[in-house]
């Protein structure tokens, strides 16, 4: 007697209806969820058995991260945001520590000196030190310049304990007092060293530090004098981290060099090469090794963390929870914990810094890892067995469910839209070679904050340079087109420019990093000096960035607006120019006036009768104004322009001078 198939429809029945389950629907039931069970589990036991964990709870951008030595529960981040967040309890809740740290200014190193456990803090206003486990910093710059710190060290080789500071312009900064004053007595480095790593060898003999387009160098004396050691690194290769694991004596065993261009061993820390079968075309941003096996190796790179576990040989991606393009710029590992896991005798835990903090292994599930991974072997075997006797039935069940139309639909795989990394402060890593072309145009500057768009206009072998700042819909045109013809009247005066248009116009933080980001370009290209030409919120940015960058010797701001510029009364001795309009709504001019009037020499200011915020009826006038100022005011050495023709320009008006034009 024929049986008739009930009609498809798209709810399943439910459980508990009067449907007759025979033994065949039955064991296909029970089959199907002892196989899911089995493929959970040895899917997610497997490999290494645990998975990453985002730290949700984390609340900043990471760019550094540190762990107790004595204590693996106590963490601490340095974050882009400028604070140092603490942990007691392996990173499940943070406690912000800043009290004494300037607002704002990027934490990019940090570290602990083994001897009385202080807390060192390299930030983008110099260091700072902590006493009582980060609850507190207090100033420890005297002597260092106005720069970045991206890297700290310590040597305790020769009885004497020196820190070791490296900076993103002026190299190496020495302290022998625990970082109450520094010297910059380094010799050997490159002029505008870009140091952005620095580790001490095993036993202190030596110290090692990675430059941003310089390769390495080494120190056997304290720092006091260095050489370059990169045989075999591409020449102007970016060295973002240095690893040295010692063999069982504590003597350096083996040397490995994350660069822009993949990763470096040595085993003499002088003659390196490639090596890293696995880790595939990306740069190597972060390497530490496992405290208890120094062939467990971990990188931090462009596309997640990995790890080898025969002293850099071979690699292999770590666990799941990380998509493929997550960029980790830090990495720490604790010592391990012990486990009560079957064979499992210790776990280390590994934290990444991306644009979020990471945990692996996640909380919790180390401890049940294991017996999920056996429990799926064994069930999968069963199962098999329990098929194999069962394999008529099974198959006879399966039939009709062919006849079914429909059926489950599996759910499309959800792709992650992750913004790229963004490039320093150490949150990100140094940016890939920024390329001028030669003819000029729209092209992008690789700050260490991501590409900012710009248009550039050249001069061949030119130590002078000029950046502009818009506002409004065409920030790279300038008020009434004028920032397009003072490009080509700069050229023709022997001045390179750069036309900005920032990444994120509303944010004058933001804004401020990105010129920051393209002066250090400039200067890594040779440029000496240089002018910055803001137009209304552009020259607030002009005027905080010229505080923070030694390299500009002068501001040219068009429309100057009357808030967010209290930093122009410390802008001397940089030059100031204010070119305003008489009937600017936007910001009137007896306010410009009076910011204007907190600036120290030299400055002039110039008022343009008539005009309002753009001051559309004196463009030319405009134009020829910053190329005389910037020629008789900022440059020196101005008499040398392109192709060697002799410029001889007026004298400049007195710096206090006010006129109407």
């Amino acid at each position: 007697m024929a049986t008739s198939v009930p009609p498809a429809t798209d709810q399943a029945p439910l459980l508990g209806t009067a449907r007759p389950v025979n033994s065949r629907r039955r064991y296909l039931l029970i089959s199907g969820l002892l196989l899911l069970f089995a493929i959970i589990a040895i899917i997610f036991g497997g490999g290494s058995g645990q998975t990453w964990q985002n730290l949700t709870a984390f609340p900043g951008h990471p760019l550094v991260v540190l762990i107790d030595p004595l204590n693996a529960q106590r963490v601490y981040v340095g974050t882009e945001q400028g604070q140092v967040l603490t942990s007691l309890d392996g990173g499940q809740t943070w406690a912000s520590q800043q009290r004494g740290l300037p607002a704002g200014a990027a934490i990019s190193a940090l570290l602990m000196t083994p001897a009385d456990a202080q807390l060192f803090a390299g930030t983008s206003a110099g260091v700072f030190v902590s006493t009582d486990n980060g609850q507190t910093w207090t100033s420890m710059s005297q002597g260092l310049p106005n720069d970045t710190v991206d890297a700290l060290t310590i040597d305790s080789s020769n009885g004497t304990t020196i820190l070791l500071a490296g900076t993103t312009v002026h190299g190496v900064y020495r302290s022998t007092n625990m970082g109450q004053t520094w010297a910059a007595d380094a010799k050997g480095l490159p002029d505008r060293a870009d140091i952005y790593t620095l580790t001490t060898a095993p036993l202190g003999k030596q110290i090692y530090a990675g430059l941003i387009g310089g390769g390495i160098a080494v120190s056997a004396d304290g720092g006091l004098t260095w050489q370059a050691d990169s045989t075999g690194i591409p020449h102007g290769a970016d060295v973002f981290t240095l690893l040295i694991t010692p063999d069982r004596q504590g003597n350096p065993a083996h040397y490995y060099a994350g660069t822009s261009v993949g990763l470096f061993v040595s085993a003499d820390g002088m003659n390196w090469i490639a090596g890293g079968t696995g880790l595939g075309q990306t740069r190597i941003l972060a390497l530490i090794s496992d405290p208890l096996s120094t062939q467990l190796l971990y990188a931090g790179t462009d596309n997640g963390v990995f790890e080898s576990g025969d002293s850099g040989a071979t690699w292999r991606v770590v666990a799941h929870g990380l998509t493929a393009s997550t960029h980790v710029g830090a990495l720490a590992i604790s010592r391990p914990t012990q486990a009560t896991v079957g064979f499992n005798t210790a776990i280390n835990v590994l934290y990444a810094g991306s644009d979020q903090l990471f945990r692996f292994p996640s909380t919790g599930f180390a401890q049940t890892v294991g017996v999920l991974r056996i429990g799926g072997i064994v069930v999968l075997f069963g199962l098999l067995f329990f098929l194999t006797f069962r394999q008529n039935t099974i198959m006879r069940s399966l039939l009709p469910a062919r006849e079914i139309p429909g059926g489950y639909q599996p759910p499309s795989v959800r792709r992650a839209a992750r913004e790229a990394a963004r490039a320093h402060i150490r949150g990100g890593p140094p940016p890939i070679a920024t390329i001028f072309p030669e003819a000029g145009g729209a092209m992008e500057v690789n700050t260490r904050r991501g590409p900012v768009s710009a248009i550039f206009t050249p001069v061949m072998g030119t130590l002078h340079a000029v950046v502009m700042i818009g506002e409004g819909r065409q920030p790279q045109d300038g008020p009434m087109g004028a920032f397009r013809q003072l490009a080509e009247d700069l050229q023709q005066a022997g001045v390179l420019s750069l036309r900005l248009a920032m990444r994120d116009p509303t944010s004058l933080v933001n804004s401020v990093a990105d010129v920051m980001g393209a002066l250090d370009v400039l200067q890594r290209h040779g440029i000496k000096q240089a002018c910055l030409v803001g137009w209304g919120f552009g020259a607030t940015v002009a005027i905080n960035a010229a505080l923070e960058r030694e390299v500009v010797r002068g501001v040219v701001a068009i429309a100057l607006p009357a808030n967010d510029t209290e930093g122009i009364d410390e802008l001397s001795p940089c030059a100031l120019l204010v070119l305003h309009g008489s009937e600017d709504i936007v910001t009137p001019l007896p306010a410009a006036r009076d910011r204007f009037n907190a600036a120290g020499e030299p400055k002039e200011l110039v008022v343009f009768p008539g005009d309002g915020h753009a001051l559309e009826g004196h463009r030319v006038e405009i134009v020829e104004k910053i190329v005389d100022w910037y020629q008789t005011t900022c440059a020196e050495d101005m008499s040398v322009t392109r192709r060697g023709a002799q410029s001889t320009p007026d004298h400049p008006a007195p710096a206090d001078e006010e006129r109407s034009s």
